[in-house]
């Protein structure tokens, strides 16, 4: 081999060494770029253990997840894909003492080293399949995610084929905890799958375009003396790359709160440097869930039909992934009502406004299954709902002065289905004074003489001090000064707790019709070839006739010019 042979060789083997180095840096920066939380040491995990056996059966697990049947070491299989990187939360409840006692699944991580590296946690949140089994399709579980001990990111709720993604930024954290629960109800097939839990690089990401104020806390009214709740409360924050994340109001956020001072407040909410408001009104109140029923009537009076600020079955109060502490728990059957009332007679002096919030629970997830809501006062109707499936809220707000028996109904909606756990959130007496009234007119304006009064679609809304809003219908029994005999326009008058209002209609005379004329038919001619009626036809044929014979021509001078 010559000496420039001998060169060319080492340079080229050279180039090759230098090409693999630089491969081997670009791989390991590209793995650098993102690290599983399944390949870290946890500083604090859930482990639950059979106190028979002392074996692990539930709580944290790596790269697996935990099975109410068969333990540990169970595939992370979501939607029908088998992920071979995450993490397996799976809550517990011990039945063993005869009360049931829930615990969630959690585990947590120290990120600080890697904070200045990684500056987003994503996840794919789910129930593992586990398709032979009844459970997952009924039973609910919600997915949580802490930073720095700040709940920053909450799931749905979710039931068996169902995902949330997860994408939030961790720039300069120190901790990152995960946690699931039960849900609303106590069954074991929450086995919750974080597929592809990792921490990452991505400049690409959080670059804020907007922050927007989406949904106000769920409570603005409380007693006296009571803590501030935000729950319910969340702010969307848009990117720049189109992605956004919604971030849970929390009490840090908030200023301005008094609970010792009655009557509105506004509050101050800020978010990095956007900052929003927020009224609330602390306000005397009683709490139905505190007092003493003196009719209950549920499923043949069934100990599990029937809860105090608990669901039917005992559990929290969770509506559209909401938790209420306050409330009523109820559960008609396939054909009897669900019936509460309380005696408020020693109130009806110092409240006069009853207030709830009316749903399916979330343990109740059957769509298509109904129930109706009806409030009465002294055996008079105050309230009567739509019916409700899930994931419908009803809203009462309605006046209750001098009313002795308040009494609620909950039906099963006359779909003759029993899945109807229903609860009565935050439902209370209280005050409230009418600083404003808007009268709406009715839809009908015009009206033909001897017509009566269609009061469609008016109604009166009244404002209180407390913040609430109530509307009431307006009928025909409630007007003067309408006389559908005379035409004309008229000024009709609605009088309501001394305060008066007017909207104007017309009647008109019914137009008479004359006789309609008989037309004389006119003869019609045929149209004939050659005449002006058909000239455009005749043309268009001519030309068409043409054109073929042209391209006969054509075609037989080109076929005797080849057989030459």
């Amino acid at each position: 081999m010559t000496l420039f042979r001998k060169k060319t060789v080492l340079i080229v083997a050279l180039l090759i060494a230098v090409a693999i180095i630089l491969s081997a840096g670009v791989f390991t920066v590209s793995a650098e770029e993102e690290l599983y939380l399944s390949d870290l040491t946890p500083i604090a995990a859930t482990e639950i253990k059979d106190p028979a056996t002392g074996t692990t059966i539930a709580g944290y697990s790596a790269d697996s997840v935990f099975n109410p049947y068969n333990g540990s070491g169970n595939t992370l299989l979501l939607n029908g894909i088998e992920y071979t990187k995450g993490i397996g939360l799976m809550p517990y409840c011990d039945r063993t003492t005869g009360t049931d006692i829930n615990y969630d699944a959690e585990v947590e991580f120290d990120i600080s080293q890697y904070s200045g590296n990684y500056n987003a946690f994503t996840a794919t949140v789910g129930r593992r399949d586990w398709p032979e089994d009844v459970g997952p399709y009924t039973y609910s579980m919600v997915c949580s995610v802490y930073v720095d001990d700040v709940l920053v990111a909450q799931s749905p709720s979710l039931t068996f084929g169902e995902e949330h993604e997860f994408c939030i930024n961790i720039s300069g954290a120190s901790k990152l905890k995960l946690v699931t629960n039960k849900g609303t109800d106590t069954e074991h097939y929450d086995c919750s799958v974080w597929a592809n839990a990792k921490i990452k690089k991505d400049d690409s990401l959080f670059h804020i375009n907007s922050i927007e104020l989406t949904k106000m806390p769920n409570r603005s009214r409380y007693a006296v003396g009571e803590d501030l709740e935000t729950v319910g409360g969340k702010i969307t924050v848009m990117y720049t790359d189109g992605t956004s994340a919604e971030v849970p109001i929390t009490k840090d956020m908030v200023s301005g709160y008094d609970p010792n001072v009655k009557g509105k407040q506004s509050l101050t909410i800020q978010y990095q440097e956007k900052q929003f408001s927020w009224d609330v009104y602390v306000v005397d109140l009683v709490y139905l869930s505190d007092l003493e029923p003196v009719q209950i009537e549920v499923l043949e009076n069934d100990v599990d039909s029937f809860g105090i600020n608990t669901t039917s079955k005992g559990q929290p109060i969770m509506i559209n992934s909401v938790l209420y502490k306050k409330g009523i728990g109820v559960h008609p059957s396939s054909g009897e009502s669900a019936v509460v009332a309380y005696d408020i007679s020693q109130y009806s002096n110092q409240y006069n406004m009853f207030y709830a919030i009316v749903a399916k629970d979330d343990s109740a997830p059957a769509e298509g299954h109904y129930i109706q809501c009806y409030v009465y006062g002294d055996d008079a109707i105050l309230v009567e709902s739509d019916y409700l499936t899930y994931g419908d809220e009803l809203i009462i707000a309605v006046d209750v002065s001098g009313i002795s028996k308040l009494t609620i109904e909950i039906t099963n909606g006359d779909d003759g289905h029993s899945w109807d756990s229903t609860c009565i959130a935050d439902c209370y007496l209280t005050t409230g004074n009418v600083i404003e009234t808007k009268f709406q007119a009715p839809t009908k304006e015009e009206y033909k003489v001897g017509e009566s009064l269609n009061m469609l679609g008016s109604r009166i809304v009244m404002i209180y001090d407390s913040g609430f809003t109530t509307e009431m219908l307006v009928d025909a029994t409630m007007t003067s000064g309408f006389d559908s005999s005379v035409p004309g326009t008229q000024t009709i008058t609605v009088i309501y707790n001394d305060n008066t209002y007017t909207f104007d209609i017309s009647v008109v005379e019914e137009a008479t019709s004359a006789p309609l004329a008989t037309a004389t038919p006119t003869p019609t001619k045929d149209p004939q070839i050659g005449t002006d009626d058909n000239k455009g036809n005749s043309d268009i044929i001519f030309i068409v006739i043409a054109a073929v014979l042209v391209i006969v021509v054509v075609a037989l001078v080109v076929f005797f010019k080849k057989k030459k």
